[in-house]
C-alpha cells in the first residue's frame, strides 16, 4: 500500500469509529427522549391544539396587515400567466393610461371642490368665533 492509500484507509476507519460512537450516544439519547415523550404525551396533544389555533390567528392577522396584503397581491401578480399577444397588450395599456388620466382629472376637480367647501367652512367658523369674542 502506498502512503496515500494508507491515509485513506485510516480516515475511513476513523470515520466509521466516530459513527459508531455517535450511534451509541444516540441510542442513549433516544431512550431519554422515549421516556420524556411518554411523560408529556397527553399535554402535547392539548398544547398542539392550542398552538395550531394560535398560529392560525397569528397568520390571519398578519395577512390582514398592509404588508400581508401586499405580499398576497404580489404572489397573485406573479401567478398571472405570461402575456402572449403584445399588440393587444399595447392597446390595453393605452386604454389604461387614458382611463387613469380621466380618473386623475376628475379626482383633482372633486378634490378642489371639497377643498373650497372646507376653506369656506373654516372661514365661517373663524368669523363666528371672532363675533362671539367681540360680543363678550
Amino acid at each position: 500500500m502506498t502512503m496515500g492509500e494508507t491515509e485513506k484507509a485510516y480516515r475511513e476507519w476513523n470515520r466509521q469509529t466516530n459513527e459508531r460512537k455517535i450511534l451509541k450516544k444516540a441510542e442513549g439519547i433516544n431512550g431519554i427522549f422515549e421516556v420524556s415523550r411518554k411523560m408529556f404525551a397527553i399535554n402535547a396533544e392539548m398544547l398542539f391544539k392550542n398552538e395550531a389555533a394560535t398560529m392560525k390567528r397569528v397568520i390571519t392577522s398578519m395577512l390582514r396587515s398592509k404588508t400581508g396584503l401586499t405580499i398576497t397581491a404580489f404572489r397573485d401578480w406573479m401567478a398571472l400567466p405570461e402575456r402572449k399577444d403584445m399588440a393587444l397588450n399595447a392597446r390595453a395599456s393605452k386604454f389604461e393610461k387614458g382611463l387613469l388620466r380621466f380618473v386623475h382629472h376628475n379626482l383633482r376637480v372633486i378634490n378642489n371642490e371639497f377643498k373650497a367647501e372646507y376653506d369656506f367652512g373654516k372661514t365661517y367658523k373663524l368669523r363666528a368665533c371672532n363675533t362671539l369674542l367681540r360680543a363678550n
